[in-house]
């Protein structure tokens, strides 16, 4: 897989990485980058990091879902129809999380500590409002149940 694109947003760094597809995409990866996109691309894992684990020191682990000891905290896939694959994880027995089309800061799992390092999605002075751009990218996603039960 290649590093498709990285989106930093200061507390934390989204990658999404991918195959490309076509000769014209393997011989020109930034040409792949730029005409990739999240919604139209089958296949692309997303990484996604919180800053700050990389300053430990040699040999520390961290799971990446307790606070402050962030890191890698999920894994992320893009599915050609989100609908029918939470359809069929749902008739499989899979937990969701959170539905596509759904964006409350109920449904999205971040920690307090986390919106106060400012790594949160609510908007300023306020208790419960995410940022509309916040509920804008989110609404496109789902979150599942892993295998062994973390989000």
């Amino acid at each position: 897989m290649r590093t498709v694109f990285v989106f930093n947003t200061g507390p934390m760094t989204i990658y999404f990485l991918g195959h490309p597809s076509t000769d014209q995409h393997r011989e020109d990866l930034d040409k792949f980058g730029k005409e990739t996109s999240v919604p139209d691309t089958m296949g692309l894992l997303e990484l996604f990091h919180i800053h700050g684990s990389e300053n430990q020191p040699e040999g520390y682990y961290s799971s990446g879902n307790t606070p402050p000891n962030l890191g890698f905290c999920h894994l992320g896939f893009s599915v050609p129809d989100l609908p029918r694959a939470l359809e069929r994880l749902k008739e499989n027995g899979v937990p969701i999380f959170k539905d596509v089309g759904v964006a409350t800061r109920q449904s999205i799992p971040i920690t307090n500590w986390e919106n106060e390092q400012g790594v949160g999605v609510e908007q300023e002075g306020t208790d419960s409002e995410m940022h509309s751009m916040f509920k804008q990218i989110f609404a496109q996603f789902a979150y599942v149940q892993d295998p062994v039960g973390r989000r």
